[in-house]
């Protein structure tokens, strides 16, 4: 079974991602405050909508179809977001990283490069994945640098993907890393996170 496969910790120099569990609910909801929830499905600006929301990724992870991870800052143990893998493919050895988001105490810091690296050493040498995608909406600008900035490659773009929260239509762009690409995403990132 999937979650069986996913590591319940993951642990850098300045971030440790933990399986997300019941007792993460408070930090999430103090690390929500003020994030922009425009371009995410769900608006998890209040403790009762980050309960549900706690509730449904646990149950997507007894499943088997995601696995979500608190973020925490090793120098306070303070929980400043959450990441995923999703749309796991054992059988092709596949897998997304996504449904991420941040406190904006720590937007544009190393939290979000050292997560990635985190979330991808573990996808390509300890799971055995072949290819890693990242998707966002194509109107989050902000989003698509940091994919690029990571050194994914740009894929295409899926028209009327999904319906936003307020009606819209979104058209979702496509990155992937595979693993002939990794080795020089993991020496971008090393040198980031130096």
């Amino acid at each position: 079974m999937v979650n069986q496969s996913i590591t319940p910790l993951l642990k850098g120099k300045y971030v440790t991602l933990k399986l997300l569990a019941t007792e993460h609910l408070n930090g999430l909801a103090d690390a929500g405050k003020g994030v922009d929830w425009s371009w995410m499905f769900s608006s998890l600006d209040s403790k009762k909508m980050m309960k549900s929301w706690v509730e449904e990724r646990m149950s997507d992870f007894r499943n088997g179809s995601s696995a979500t991870y608190t973020v925490s800052l090793n120098s306070s143990g303070k929980i400043v977001g959450s990441t995923s893998f999703l749309d796991i493919r054992e059988l092709h050895r596949g897998l997304e990283i996504g449904r991420t988001w941040y406190s904006p105490s720590v937007q544009g810091t190393n939290v979000n490069p050292e997560c990635k690296y985190l979330l991808l050493m573990f996808a390509f040498h300890e799971w055995g994945a072949i290819r890693v995608q990242l998707k966002t909406d194509h109107m989050n600008i902000h989003s698509q640098n940091a994919i690029v900035k990571l050194g994914a490659v740009y894929e295409g773009e899926l028209r009327n993907h999904m319906i936003r929260r307020d009606g819209t239509i979104r058209h979702t762009r496509m990155y992937s890393i595979t693993e002939e690409e990794w080795p020089k995403v993991k020496k971008g990132l090393e040198e980031r996170l130096k």
